[in-house]
């Protein structure tokens, strides 16, 4: 079996893949201190000033001003993850040929094969599960290591199915 796909950055940066449960998990902690950073300067300025509505006032701008570093965070991490990713090469053609002993991954920026192509051999034994949503497959390899198979690289509703079949028979 063999499946030719084009790779891109939204396919890189869907939800389902892109953030991890740790990631998620991460991101709500943080913004748990951050209100309870802000509530513990709004009590404080509460305490401090004789202006209750200062303290409301300083209270909502400490909030706001620590989501706003939250969510600038949020968009750095975004932009290190796709130039890591662009450093690496995972963005253009992939060519996945299965076997009964695994699966062989080739990337190349051409959907023609060229000596400077980055590939490698996968056994089965190396992938632990088969994820799959709405339009993706999620080959998982442990490690937060998942190759990613969008659904449009096959043409009709039946390759899907086969292919689920194949991989969930050998993994």
């Amino acid at each position: 079996m063999k499946i030719i796909y084009r790779f891109g950055e939204n396919d890189f940066l869907n939800f389902q893949s892109f953030l991890r449960g740790w990631e998620i998990i991460s991101w709500l902690i943080i913004e748990m201190m951050i209100v309870c950073v802000g509530i513990l300067v709004g009590g404080i300025i509460y305490w401090i000033s004789d202006q209750l509505r200062l303290s409301y006032f300083l209270f909502v701008i400490v909030l706001l001003l620590l989501n706003i570093v939250l969510f600038g965070s949020f968009w750095l991490l975004i932009v290190i993850k796709l130039t890591r990713a662009r450093q690496k090469g995972l963005f253009g053609w992939v060519h996945l040929n299965f076997t009964e002993k695994g699966f062989h991954l080739l990337r190349s920026q051409s959907f023609e094969r060229s000596e400077g192509d980055q590939g490698y051999f996968q056994a089965w034994s190396g992938v632990k599960r088969l994820r799959e949503s709405k339009d993706y497959f999620f080959l998982s390899l442990g490690m937060g290591k998942e190759i990613i198979i969008p659904k449009r690289a096959f043409s009709i509703q039946e390759e899907i199915d086969v292919f689920r079949k194949y991989v969930n028979k050998r993994i």
